[in-house]
């Protein structure tokens, strides 16, 4: 017998005890503020949604009381409505908190709306972040059984951050002819920021002046601009409008240049800086979010076949290179090579004449260089 007690006790020793593994249960019910993250700048607004989930209980939500409380010098409530549940008593008990309470005789299933709340940001420290917090002292079923036996809140982050502003030059990349006038626009994009219009902008463009020059600034799709160009490489920009313009890309102003250089390829920067965004009516700094978008022109030659650089190539300039071939003098302005050479070949010949007028009429001449740039 002792043999045998002492091998069950052996067998005991060396059986591994089960542990039991817990892990922590989802509440029955729950409360939570939709967003949960918001971000904005000082004025912008934001509304925020209270609401209950009564999950799988099969009950009715019948009454609640509720609080919220917040950093106050981030954001500040400016008014609480109605949701699902009916319009709540509202207690504002100060810049940094407010009480809700409310009672549905009829009950409310599923996840009903409590309030909505909206919020409005006093600061404009960018970074600074308060959490609202929701708190619930009562939570009570049509039938009076509790409901914060088996619940849990969740609140919500509210952090100062600049919506993106996209600044930048249109098109950002140009390749045209020698002579060629380009007409590029300053452009705002601040569909990125939602409930944010554009009011004011200060702005300076530079550029390579032996490649091209600024013959005018005029207005876009903004209020029109003051500008001043202090040398013949700089352009300074600025306007305001009061009730401001947001959305998709607008024009801010329209710049027309003219190539100065005749040799290419050659290529410019224009290098955009941007010095001052503010919202409109909220007059909200947002210059931290702007990004900046420089732009590029580039002499890229000359348009072939166009040897009385019109612009374009037409069965005039066919006339014109046979003129040129036997040695008759062309207008003023005309150029024979390298306008005229349609081939490429470095030398006007009849040739050049007879792919202008294939050209001209939608032959196939792709192997030749009529009417591209280089």
């Amino acid at each position: 017998m002792a043999i045998l007690a002492s091998a069950i006790v052996v067998c005991a020793a060396a059986t591994p005890t089960t542990r039991a593994i817990t892990t922590a249960a989802a509440a029955a019910v729950t409360a939570s503020l939709t967003p949960d993250s918001v971000s904005g700048v000082k004025g912008l607004r934001h509304t925020l949604t209270l609401a209950a989930n009564l999950g799988s209980t099969g009950k009715l939500l019948g009454s609640y009381t509720a609080k919220l409380v917040w950093d106050s010098t981030v954001v500040r409530l400016d008014s609480v409505r109605s949701g699902s549940f009916g319009a709540p008593l509202v207690n504002y008990v100060s810049g940094a908190e407010v009480r809700l309470t409310q009672v549905n005789t009829s009950g409310l299933g599923g996840a009903p709306t409590l309030a909505r709340v909206f919020y409005r940001f006093v600061n404009d420290t960018a970074g600074k972040r308060t959490v609202i917090t929701p708190t619930f002292s009562e939570l009570t079923a049509s039938d009076f059984s509790n409901l914060l036996s088996d619940f849990s809140a969740s609140g919500a982050v509210a952090r100062v951050l600049a919506p993106q502003v996209f600044v930048g030059i249109t098109p950002d990349s140009l390749r045209e002819r020698v002579g060629f006038k380009p007409v590029l626009n300053l452009t705002a994009d601040v569909s990125a920021a939602a409930g944010v219009a554009l009011g004011s902008y200060a702005a300076t463009v530079t550029w390579d002046s032996t490649i091209m020059r600024l013959d005018s600034a005029r207005p876009g799709d903004f209020a029109a601009p003051q500008t001043n160009q202090p040398n013949a490489a700089e352009l300074r920009l600025t306007s305001a409008d009061a009730l401001g313009r947001g959305g998709p890309p607008f024009s801010l102003a329209r710049l027309y240049y003219r190539f100065v250089n005749d040799s290419f390829p050659k290529q410019t920067t224009l290098t955009l800086s941007v010095s001052e965004v503010h919202a409109a009516v909220t007059f909200a700094d947002l210059l931290a979010g702007v990004v900046v978008k420089n732009g590029k022109a580039i002499i890229g030659g000359v348009l072939r076949g166009d040897i009385d650089v019109s612009g374009s190539v037409a069965a005039l300039d066919a006339q014109l290179i046979l003129q040129s071939v036997v040695g008759l003098s062309l207008p003023a302005g005309a150029g024979a090579v390298p306008h005229g050479d349609a081939d490429c070949s470095t030398t006007l010949r009849a040739r050049d004449a007879q792919i202008v007028l294939h050209f001209v009429v939608g032959n196939d001449v792709s192997q030749f260089c009529a009417g591209r740039i280089q």
